[in-house]
């Protein structure tokens, strides 16, 4: 019967250190860049899969730090939707709060750094956003229609309509 213990153990030691050495085999893509980046992305996306079933303490702390850096990979790449990478850091941020301070500081950290690149690609939208809200105002002050709509179309005063610059 302990041998049994043993190696059902000695099984759990094993399927760790092949998951390890898979995230290593990752890493390395995603320091190649161009397309190995994205083939880390699947790979991690992959062992994500694989360990999120596996309940073992020895894993627990692997299976942060893998969706703590998954998220950043799906960030830097833009890979997924804003929220699906908000909720994977914030599940990682969760998960690591457990295993302790260490661990939970650097998954605050992240989840930090996710939302710093939000708001400066933010900063980086807001003038042209005004641009685009400014545009259309200031054309329909000057008595111009910039991009007119079915209904202003049909209207003859539109059509009719003079320049500011000449009386009527």
């Amino acid at each position: 019967a302990a041998g049994g213990g043993g190696g059902a153990a000695g099984r759990c030691g094993e399927d760790e250190a092949a998951v390890r050495v898979r995230w290593q085999e990752a890493k390395l893509q995603w320091a190649g860049g161009g397309a190995g980046a994205a083939e880390a992305v699947r790979l991690a996306r992959a062992l994500l899969e694989e360990v999120a079933g596996d309940g073992s303490a020895e894993l627990s702390a692997l299976r942060v730090r893998l969706e703590r850096t998954y998220g950043g990979w799906l960030d830097e790449l833009r890979a997924e939707r804003r929220a699906a990478i908000e909720e994977t850091l914030l599940h990682a941020q969760s998960a690591a709060d457990a295993l302790g301070p260490r661990s939970a500081s650097k998954a605050l950290y992240e989840v930090g750094a996710f939302y710093e690149r939000q708001a400066a690609a933010l900063e980086l939208d807001a003038p042209r956003s005004r641009r685009r809200l400014r545009a259309p105002k200031l054309a329909a002050r000057r008595g111009r229609v910039s991009q007119p709509h079915s209904a202003a179309l049909r209207s003859p005063s539109v059509l009719r309509r003079t320049p500011p610059h000449s009386a009527a």
